[in-house]
């Protein structure tokens, strides 16, 4: 990225250039020098996590700002560089980094660490653990538990007395228990009886217990109400009520397809922004993992159109921080063809605004990124949530 393009995403996350280095910079496959030169300017901020990413995307002279933060980092915090450097598996540093880092620590650091560094001493991967040596022996199971031939129990016996255990009775009867039957019994009873119809879709937009807005949900269900209104209930209740976990997983589940996400998506990403909701919104983009190719372009679509439109009106409404926020949040998120489509809309409002420069450059950012091919998308838009509850949240 170019110098503007940091600022501008450094401003937009409030001064957190940790932030930026982490949601966006270190997310690049190559970095240009002003991307190394904000790193280096940055570094004591740096993870050690962070350092070994910058690492990885540097040549052999573009190290030196990283080894001498690692050995910072090895002097105020030896255990932690022990465990997350030298114990990384897999990782090793070439010989003139060892060389330049045993130089760096040399006094600095405890003499036993300090040791491992001279002999470039790193922690190979451990070797996966065999549940069964080769040299056991067989357990015999059944004669461990007595299940042999001659004495294993008839199974046809745990088929008799519909299923009882204890000489024909029950569990309840063994027990000198009366847990009664289906009918008439309050464990079985309906925990929405005499609620009308109506008064359950008022109290699934308006009531403030998300498991019981949820089990409502699906109570209507039960009665034969459309699944239409219940979206649209549950929908709103995102607006009118508290954002809960309960009510948002109940409407995911029920977005299966492409055409689900395309007709009723928008508006749940919607509530979730504008609420600020960022635990619920992180956990539905996270569900994204295990999901279809197909559905998870979907997901990221919607996301993308939701952003736009927020960062639109954002601008139209001169609240610079908000639209900043959308405007980082979006260059993060992988671009499909249909929200590509739709960047004119963002270049149009700014011209309209008379915008500052600051989100013009975002804007662009957003472009150019769009041109960029990632493998995650959706890491992307974990990257994404990851912004908008840095840069708006309290």
């Amino acid at each position: 990225m170019k110098k503007a393009e940091i600022d501008a995403l450094v401003h937009a996350h409030r001064g957190s250039a940790r932030a930026v280095a982490f949601l966006h910079v270190l997310r690049q496959a190559s970095l240009t020098p002003d991307d190394h030169g904000f790193l280096a300017e940055h570094a004591h901020e740096l993870t050690s996590a962070d350092l070994l990413r910058w690492r990885a995307r540097s040549s052999h002279v573009e190290r030196t700002p990283i080894l001498v933060a690692l050995a910072k980092l090895c002097e105020d915090k030896p255990a932690e560089f022990e465990h997350e450097v030298l114990n990384a598996p897999g990782f090793s540093f070439e010989d003139r980094e060892w060389e330049t880092l045993a130089d760096l620590v040399r006094g600095k650091v405890p003499p036993a660490l300090q040791a491992r560094i001279e002999r470039r001493e790193t922690k190979a991967p451990a070797p996966a653990v065999a549940l069964f040596a080769p040299s056991d022996e067989p357990v015999d199971l059944a004669s461990m538990f007595d299940l042999d031939d001659a004495t294993a129990p008839d199974a046809s016996a745990s088929k008799q007395s519909d299923g009882a255990f204890f000489g024909g009775d029950s569990l309840g009867d063994e027990l000198g228990l009366d847990l009664g039957g289906d009918e008439g019994d309050p464990l079985f009873a309906d925990p929405f009886a005499g609620l009308t119809v109506e008064d359950a879709f008022e109290k699934v937009k308006t009531g403030t217990n998300g498991d019981e807005r949820a089990m409502l949900l699906d109570w209507l269900a039960a009665q034969g109400a459309s699944a239409e209104r219940l979206m649209s209930a549950a929908l709103a209740s995102l607006h009118q009520g508290p954002v809960a976990s309960p009510v948002v997983a109940w409407i995911s589940k029920r977005l299966g397809s492409k055409a689900d996400w395309e007709t009723n998506g928008h508006a749940l990403f919607l509530a979730l922004v504008q609420r600020r909701a960022f635990p619920e919104l992180q956990e539905l983009v996270a569900q994204a993992a295990g999901s279809s190719p197909e559905h998870t372009e979907a997901r990221v679509a919607t996301f993308g159109h939701v952003l736009i439109d927020a960062g639109r009106d954002a601008i139209k409404e001169k609240d610079e921080a908000r639209a900043a926020a959308m405007l980082a949040a979006l260059s993060a998120l992988d671009a499909t063809d249909e929200t590509r489509k739709r960047f004119g809309a963002l270049e149009q409002a700014l011209h309209e605004a008379n915008a500052s420069a600051y989100l013009v450059t975002l804007v662009d950012l957003v472009i150019e990124h769009a041109r960029a091919h990632r493998e995650n998308p959706t890491e992307g838009m974990i990257a994404a949530v990851h912004t908008l509850s840095d840069a708006l949240g309290s």
